[in-house]
């Protein structure tokens, strides 16, 4: 399976309107891939000239209902099916002095896990890494720690979606299979500051909502053998081996997904586009298969000193 992800809005902390990730669930073993790339292919081969800049890429900000009601019809819905995972928030509803404390909140944690990789004696290079890395998240505006937590809270979603999808369709092929592919027109150099940001704190989503696995499976299970160590979920493998930024161009898959969010995108944030978003609809995954972010409020001092307790019990463990 390849969970691709796009997104689509400013995330301007001033923004009334919804701004979202997309994750397109996408089907890849025996031979799936291949059928659906043919037909986003023959789509969009079949988009007039107008909608199509100088990359020879579809601007979908220019499609009409015409042609993304088509896209649904003659990819999304088409065997094999896509199925999808949306993140959304609305930047206007959540208090900046809020939003800040959170923010501050995940330096101080970088901060004191430099710290304890001090006392281990790390080598200087991944301590060098750890400072440039604080900075970084330092130096991120509102607007951009907005998007960096959809995103996290995108990939952790999707990943638990489509998890349970291959859990109740028995398709372990694509579990153990399974890939990330985000668009990487948003971070300009920095990949290697998401990659560690990323697997630093869906840590966090993991341990409120844990990646489920059947009590029938057995160690020689395919699916437990691939993400199992040392009885524990090991979230290196989805998030840190098999997860990167892509360029759109050349991966096709985060082009559906970036159709879809349009489509998501305009439902909400304009008129005329309720029929569309519901035929997408159908495709969410889960329960959740939107989730809305709202930022709630915390005792900071408190919520720190419990970090620092849970930190160092694991390092003593």
């Amino acid at each position: 399976m390849i969970i691709a992800i796009d997104e689509s809005g400013s995330f301007n902390k001033d923004s009334n309107d919804l701004n979202l990730f997309v994750a397109a669930h996408i089907l890849s073993e025996n031979g799936q891939l291949e059928i659906k790339r043919k037909q986003f292919e023959n789509w969009e081969n079949g988009i007039a000239e107008k909608f199509i800049d100088k990359n020879g890429e579809v601007k979908g900000q220019l499609l009409g209902k015409v042609e993304l009601r088509d896209f649904l019809k003659n990819v999304v819905l088409q065997k094999p099916e896509v199925g999808f995972s949306i993140v959304s928030i609305i930047p206007k509803n959540n208090n900046s002095e809020v939003i800040n404390k959170h923010h501050r909140s995940q330096i101080v944690q970088l901060d004191y896990s430099k710290e304890l990789f001090i006392e281990n004696n790390a080598i200087k290079k991944n301590v060098n890494f750890f400072d440039q890395f604080t900075k970084w998240l330092n130096k991120r505006n509102e607007s951009q720690f907005l998007k960096m937590l959809c995103l996290k809270n995108c990939i952790y979603e999707s990943f638990y979606n489509g998890f349970v999808f291959g859990i109740i369709t028995e398709l372990n092929d694509e579990l153990i299979n399974l890939k990330f592919k985000i668009d990487n027109d948003f971070i300009s150099n920095d990949n290697k500051y998401w990659k560690g940001y990323l697997l630093k704190f869906l840590e966090e989503h993991s341990k409120r909502k844990l990646i489920p696995i059947l009590d029938t499976w057995t160690d020689n299970h395919p699916v437990i053998q691939k993400y199992v160590k040392n009885g524990r979920f090991n979230l290196n493998i989805p998030f840190k081996e098999n997860l990167d930024f892509f360029d759109s161009k050349d991966n096709f898959e985060i082009r559906i997904a970036d159709i879809a969010a349009i489509i998501v995108n305009r439902n909400f944030n304009s008129q005329g586009y309720k029929s569309l978003y519901q035929s997408l609809r159908k495709r969410l995954l889960g329960k959740d298969g939107h989730s809305q972010l709202v930022f709630n409020d915390f005792n900071f001092d408190k919520t720190m000193e419990q970090f620092k307790r849970d930190s160092e019990k694991k390092k003593g463990g």
